[in-house]
């Protein structure tokens, strides 16, 4: 493919990657209306934190192993084998996600248990309800991850990223002309559907082609392959959400609405680590790649250093922002319908104690890019290990002490405890120093702390709106931290000058 057409590729994943960070935030806004932190917010919010376990351990482990096979075998031999396989898959998958679904409605009250022990009988109830209402998506959400595997392989790139969007529009309709009549069991029906529509929207796509076909012949050596890396691949996925779920488990026995506030507070620190260093890591990923393959490891630390610098320049600062108007920016954000001042407080405590993690979030992500350019996932699954266990220890020392804000708090230190792990085992791959960056970070966190200082005194003063008196503080902030950088001759500002130029 030609340079032109992959950056074009990029620009639509990357357009509608951000797309579906504000559909999914702006359900959010939909959910907080409607439920705030009540102990029904508390019951969806726990659906939802099971759903984003079980989603990327389903979806991203069936295309993590299937898409390299399929993508092979279309090379190799031709699209009509490829396909076959295809069907092979597809047919197994549906027959797992049908006993799964059934396990799930069958005893969705023992998983509320384990999931929610904290929670009075009248939320696991109306937990319970809710993932038996869902428990029939994730047969078409297992449909729709190999149709989109397939999809991205012969580079439709639009089509397999789409149906992320379309999949939250049940739930502003139902939740719109619906709510007054079936409260929060609509939000429920609105995933049932949005994983219909995921489904449905990919088929007009299938298009070079592809038929499905009953095929139960499993005795094949790829499928046997793809069967025998799928539980490795989920357990990768797995291991990541695993922290949301202790969180969960842990403030479920804390007071009515610290389950909602720390699934409000993590989501708006996942639109800044989302966007920003998911998309350096994207576009990084196969440069990367290639500089492993032919083995130029100067130059791959020469990009390592300058994407950890980038993502500093960005991350640092937003975090002092974030910690500084933590309370304002939830009430501007959050703050209406059943949304009040209550649960701004204990939302804006979770924020703040997230966000203090949110460049080890990103530096890890961009770390974990040599890893797998390695072809070392063994390494990244040890790290995402390591840190669980942190959390799950810090969790227990700090709740006691700090309730929301003491789970948020160690889910950020138990990453920067993973970033360092990572980092020092980063070092058979790249011959990186903690003394090579320290002196630009630094001058990045000086800078921050300074300009968020200086525009925080002036915030104080001013008399406008609140949305408008936060975006003029930020813009301050800015103006300042760009100036003390200059003045601190970061090396952030010259490669940034430098890829302008490019």
């Amino acid at each position: 493919m030609k340079f032109k057409k992959i950056t074009i590729s990029f620009l639509v994943v990357f357009t509608l990657t951000i797309l579906a960070k504000l559909m999914a935030f702006l359900s959010e806004l939909v959910i907080s209306y409607y439920l705030g932190t009540s102990y029904k917010a508390d019951a969806f919010n726990t659906l939802n934190g099971v759903h984003l376990i079980l989603y990327p351990m389903l979806s991203l482990g069936i295309w993590a192993v299937f898409l390299p096979v399929y993508k092979k075998i279309s090379v190799t031999i031709n699209v009509k084998e490829a396909d076959i396989l295809a069907n092979k898959i597809l047919n197994l998958f549906i027959l797992i996600s049908l006993v799964f679904s059934v396990v799930l409605f069958f005893f969705a009250d023992i998983i509320v248990g384990m999931v929610a022990p904290g929670f009075n009988h009248e939320t696991k109830l109306l937990t319970t309800d809710l993932l038996q209402i869902v428990s029939i998506q994730y047969v078409f959400i297992i449909i729709a991850s190999i149709y989109s595997a397939m999809l991205e392989a012969h580079k439709k790139f639009f089509a397999s990223k789409i149906r992320e969007i379309v999949s939250y529009l049940p739930l502003f309709i139902l939740g719109f002309f619906y709510y007054d009549e079936y409260g929060v069991k609509v939000f429920a029906y609105a995933l049932v559907f949005g994983s219909i529509l995921r489904f449905l929207i990919v088929l007009p796509f299938l298009n070079w082609g592809y038929k499905f076909r009953i095929d139960l012949d499993l005795k094949n050596k790829n499928v046997i392959e793809i069967f025998k890396n799928f539980p490795a691949a989920i357990t990768n996925a797995a291991v990541i959400q695993l922290n949301t779920l202790v969180d969960r488990i842990l403030s479920s026995t804390l007071e009515i609405g610290a389950v909602s506030s720390l699934s409000y507070g993590q989501r708006l620190v996942n639109v800044f680590n989302g966007i920003v260093s998911t998309a350096i890591a994207t576009v990084w990923y196969p440069t990367a790649t290639e500089l492993v393959a032919k083995n130029e490891k100067r130059e791959l630390k020469n990009h390592l250093i300058k994407i950890i610098y980038l993502i500093s320049a960005v991350m640092i600062p937003v975090t002092f922002i974030s910690v500084f108007y933590s309370a304002d920016i939830v009430s501007t954000i959050f703050e209406r319908g059943a949304f009040e001042q209550k649960s701004v407080t204990l939302t804006s405590l979770a924020f703040t104690g997230y966000i203090l993690g949110l460049c080890f979030y990103s530096y890890k992500e961009i770390i974990d890019v040599v890893f797998y350019s390695n072809g070392d996932t063994k390494m990244v699954m040890k790290i995402s290990i390591v840190t669980v266990l942190s959390n799950i220890i810090l969790n227990l020392i700090l709740i006691n002490i700090l309730g929301v804000f003491g789970l948020s708090l160690a889910t950020s230190l138990a990453s920067m405890i993973g970033f360092i792990y990572s980092f020092f085992k980063i070092k058979k791959y790249v011959n990186i120093h903690a003394r090579e960056i320290t002196s630009e970070l630094i001058k990045i966190i000086v800078a921050s702390l300074i300009s968020s200082t200086i525009a925080y005194i002036i915030y104080k003063y001013f008399m406008f709106a609140l949305l408008l008196k936060l975006l003029s503080s930020v813009f301050i902030t800015i103006i300042f931290y760009s100036l003390f950088l200059i003045i601190f001759k970061a090396k952030t500002i010259r490669i940034i000058i430098g890829y302008i130029k490019y």
